[in-house]
């Protein structure tokens, strides 16, 4: 039983056009316009019922900087404590962050809070803090959930950072330096206080 030539190009269109439907049903799968993603430099986390967004560290070559983030909560709550230390270049870590300025921030239910509007509010220093590195930065609530995020590290010269003034005090010298647990995620457990001299 051999297909008449007529009978057999019907067969290999119909071969091609079963193999093209096969190979371009599954595009639009996995196309990246579907992958979730953060158009920011920052990074998003939540903590508890907290949201943060685009946290970042603002940084000028000198180790003097900032929190920059978004933060959102469904309950009346207040960020209580912030620790961290840059990341060097070498993956080892560097000295911890001195923290200044208006801590606790308070989080009113459903009312975004902006860390830099209209002042920086939260001041960071380290010798080892440049722009280009990424910092462990440990969030603690009044709720007592506490997360530790990598955050990148940018220089206030960035057009998106160039306006934000710093809090009076650029210099963070009146709170004790943390020292951040191992682990990623740490919940209810207070940092350890050292003294700062």
């Amino acid at each position: 039983m051999h297909l008449s030539t007529p009978k057999r190009r019907a067969a290999h269109v119909m071969i091609a056009a079963a193999a093209s439907a096969l190979l371009l049903s599954g595009c639009g799968f996995n196309a990246q316009t579907l992958q979730p993603y953060t158009p920011a430099e920052g990074v998003n986390t939540q903590i508890g019922d907290v949201k943060v967004r685009n946290l970042v560290v603002v940084s000028d070559d000198e180790g003097h900087g900032y929190l920059s983030a978004s933060l959102v909560s469904p309950k009346n709550t207040a960020l209580v404590s912030v620790a961290g230390n840059p990341i060097k270049l070498d993956g080892a870590a560097g000295a911890s962050f001195k923290v200044g300025g208006g801590l606790p921030v308070s989080l009113t239910s459903n009312q975004l809070v902006v860390l830099t509007n209209p002042t920086a509010t939260l001041t960071v220093s380290s010798p080892d803090l440049r722009p280009g590195l990424v910092a462990s930065v440990a969030l603690e609530f009044a709720s007592g959930d506490r997360q530790v995020v990598q955050a990148p590290v940018l220089s206030p010269k960035d057009p998106v950072y160039a306006t934000v003034s710093p809090a009076p005090s650029s210099e963070a010298t009146a709170s004790p330096t943390h020292t951040l647990p191992t682990s990623t995620t740490d919940r209810g457990t207070a940092p350890t206080p050292t003294a700062t001299p």
